[in-house]
């Protein structure tokens, strides 16, 4: 009986020790190698929606030596800019840095989710003395 009582304490030890952060050393670079276009954006919950259709024409393209370069466009969709700087995934965070062209020249991101054809990440962000979540969801082709 003790050894029947040992054998799932130590059962129930290992189950209950596993937890998310197993899932979240599995993500690699070379997961999320390749061009990924926008799909959706929300602040705090809410989409953002734009008139016009160039969003859908953004994307973020990883390459395996650490480089990331990113298109981004803004309304009218002919303005257009173009952003390089260096990406490290540790964990389950993305972190983009020295991003050439951009205000902020750093930004982490947590990863919510990846597979192989569908990124989403969030980023938590204070403004106004206020906390809001940043999620961009991403596509891959």
């Amino acid at each position: 009986m003790k050894k029947i009582t040992l054998s799932l304490a130590l059962f129930s030890l290992m189950l209950f020790s596993c937890s998310n952060s197993d899932d979240e050393a599995n993500i690699t670079d070379n997961q999320i190698i390749g061009k990924w276009f926008y799909v959706s954006e929300t602040y705090d919950g809410e989409e953002n929606t734009y008139p016009e259709n160039c969003f859908n024409q953004q994307y973020y393209e990883f390459f395996s030596n650490g480089i990331i370069s990113m298109k981004m466009y803004r309304e009218p969709c002919q303005d257009s800019d173009d952003y390089n700087g260096n990406y490290v995934i540790v964990g389950n965070t993305l972190e983009l840095t020295d991003l050439q062209g951009s205000d902020d020249l750093n930004y982490s991101f947590e990863i919510v989710s990846l597979s192989e054809t569908i990124l989403i990440v969030e980023e938590e962000y204070t403004e106004d003395n206020e906390n809001f979540i940043y999620r961009l969801e991403l596509r891959k082709e």
